[in-house]
């Protein structure tokens, strides 16, 4: 079929590429399959609510809130096995709130004594937005190895992903909602 750029010299590209996306959340049942962690000094609560602010439907509400410098509380999903995401394109996910600081996505491994990985996550950390937005995560936009936080990398966590977790910033609470994974099959 013809197709009409809008602007003059505009790059059009045309792909016969489909991308699986899987939703993996959208909070719409519960927010039961989800735990909820801090460190010492830190409290956090999770709970399924209204999204609200012009959304429709339910959204996960986390608040935290952290007295400590090296404190953290995080919303967590163990997925039921290591789950091989070498193939992500993207994840993306709505979300609103106010926070302290920023959150931070992650993909993580929690590995026990008996596995060949080491224990680690890739993450990225995101300004929270106070109104609904959309945000996209590629393994290109997460922060390179430095292990601060246990950030060994992507490459080092990509085939044998065992968590999903949002750390809630230093204090405060977000919403979010339908949490979808572009590129990957699941079973």
């Amino acid at each position: 079929d013809s197709v009409k750029a809008d602007e003059e010299n505009e790059s059009l590209v045309l792909t016969d590429t489909l991308v699986r996306e899987f939703l993996f959340e959208d909070f719409e049942d519960s927010s039961f399959a989800w735990y909820v962690s801090y460190s010492e000094y830190a409290t956090a609560s999770l709970e399924r609510v209204e999204a609200g602010e012009g959304r429709e439907g339910m959204a996960a509400h986390f608040t935290s809130q952290n007295d400590s410098v090296g404190g953290w509380a995080l919303m967590g999903h163990y997925l039921g096995k290591e789950v091989d995401l070498s193939a992500l394109d993207s994840v993306s996910f709505w979300v609103r709130g106010s926070v302290d600081n920023y959150i931070s996505f992650a993909f993580d491994v929690l590995a026990d004594s008996t596995s060949a990985y080491t224990s680690g996550k890739s993450w990225i950390h995101i300004d929270v937005p106070s109104e609904w937005s959309r945000i996209v995560v590629t393994p290109d936009s997460l922060l390179a190895a430095d292990s601060i936080g246990g950030n060994i990398g992507w490459d080092a966590i990509k085939d044998h992903v065992t968590n999903l977790s949002i750390f809630g910033g230093k204090d405060g609470e977000f919403w979010i909602d339908e949490i979808v994974f572009y590129g990957v099959d699941w079973e």
